[in-house]
């Protein structure tokens, strides 16, 4: 019983920081099941739902941290998953367009971003770091997210 407790404590937890590093592709028939019911928005791939589920790990002034596949922020699927939960419930701090070979044996394009639950002034900070050479000087580019 007292094990039983703990976990429920476990599961109760909020969290100032929630860093991932989530599962991304197609999900079995069960787990997309599944995630269609428990995030209705996110369940379009795997990492999208676990990006949701760290969202609702963290606390009110919780970041949110990711590397993922990158194509949430360009495909049409992913639309209103970028409108009402990435940008719509959430503020995007920075991003990190790594490319691809950047994860082992993953042939897939990778970029790292922050989320933060907090209000700001919803400046974000893009870097594309597939074009940046070493000892290059890095122009950084501020992003003004417009809310509807």
């Amino acid at each position: 019983a007292e094990k039983g407790f703990a976990f429920l404590d476990l599961c109760r937890k909020r969290f100032d920081v929630v860093l991932m590093n989530p599962p991304f592709g197609a999900m079995t028939d069960m787990v997309n099941e599944y995630a269609r019911e428990a995030y209705p928005i996110g369940y379009i791939d795997l990492y999208t739902a676990f990006v949701d589920r760290g969202l609702s790990l963290g606390l009110e002034q919780a970041l949110v941290g990711a590397i993922t596949s990158r194509t949430c922020f360009a495909l049409s699927s992913f639309k209103k998953w970028r409108e009402e939960s990435f940008l719509g419930s959430t503020n995007l701090v920075n991003v990190l367009d790594l490319g691809d070979a950047v994860l082992d044996n993953a042939m897939v394009e990778t970029a790292a971003y922050s989320i933060s639950k907090q209000a700001s002034d919803s400046t974000s900070l893009f870097i594309d770091v597939e074009r940046v050479q070493i000892g290059q000087r890095i122009h950084l580019i501020y992003w003004k997210v417009k809310k509807t």
